[in-house]
């Protein structure tokens, strides 16, 4: 392997995690190794803190996280957090103006408190509620803290009501939606904050050479990422809709080791 110091930063769902949501030995192998050898790992995920560091404590690497799409990242204990709250009354107002209507329910959380208005099944298992005290009511009445994501579950007939929140959002200021390709879900987020640009920092801090610096997505929340940087990978088993945001698309899918296939294959060619 090069003794050049590379950084790394793959996605969890559909990308290093197989459908299973398992890793294969191979896979945790190569990661901890190369993390062994002086490389830099970066989980970068639209889960919470949590989920990333028990998946980074199964695979034995210590490297810096990325969570919630960009807005909460930890590097190491003597640099500062990375965070992006989104602001509570903000949303509040939000909730107001779609519940009932585009938006059938709604759920967010901080660090330490899920927040939901309803029993809905997709939304309720989305993230692993283990150590966390859950709150259910109606949005703007138990909202008691920035939070770091917001996600709602959009009401038929979606395009349709796609359209009526993208309209809206042009009226709210530093704030916008995406949608979640095949699954009826809207996320807000600051603009400007995303997977890429939390990124760019977690790069600066670690001093690494953006020449040495892939990244591997497969889904509509790692666009940003993918065009941001010169190495980037769409896995083959990723959406469609964003190849042409990839500098290369990876030979092998999430269930076949395609992200560590890739790496090798990368660094092996520089030599």
């Amino acid at each position: 392997m090069s003794k050049e110091k590379y950084l790394v930063a793959i996605d969890l769902d559909g990308t290093l995690l197989r459908d299973d949501k398992t890793i294969s030995s191979t896979t945790k192998n190569y990661l901890r190794k190369f993390e062994n050898e002086g490389n830099i790992v970066v989980i970068t995920s639209g889960r919470a803190p949590r989920s990333v560091i028990s998946y980074q404590n199964f695979l034995g690497i210590e490297g810096p996280y990325s969570c919630y799409n960009g807005t909460y990242a930890y590097i190491n204990d003597v640099l500062p957090l990375i965070e992006h709250k989104l602001n509570k009354d903000i949303l509040k107002n939000i909730y107001k103006k779609v519940i009932n209507n585009e938006v059938n329910s709604v759920m967010s959380e901080d660090l330490k408190t899920i927040f939901y208005d309803k029993d809905n099944e997709s939304l309720k298992n989305f993230f692993d509620r283990k150590d966390m005290k859950v709150i259910q009511g109606d949005i703007d009445k138990i909202l008691d803290s920035d939070p770091y994501i917001f996600i709602m579950d959009i009401n038929e007939p979606y395009e349709i009501n796609k359209n009526k929140l993208i309209e809206l959002f042009k009226s709210i200021p530093d704030y916008e939606i995406r949608f979640w390709n095949d699954v009826q879900f809207a996320e807000i987020y600051k603009k400007g904050v995303n997977k890429a640009s939390t990124l760019r920092k977690i790069v600066e801090f670690c001093n690494v050479n953006e020449e040495n610096v892939l990244v591997f997505g497969d889904e509509t929340n790692d666009e940003d990422l993918l065009k941001s940087f010169k190495h980037s990978f769409l896995m083959c088993n990723g959406n469609p809709l964003i190849k042409n945001h990839a500098k290369y698309v990876t030979k092998k899918d999430n269930n076949n080791d395609g992200v560590i296939f890739s790496i090798q294959e990368f660094i092996s060619k520089r030599k």
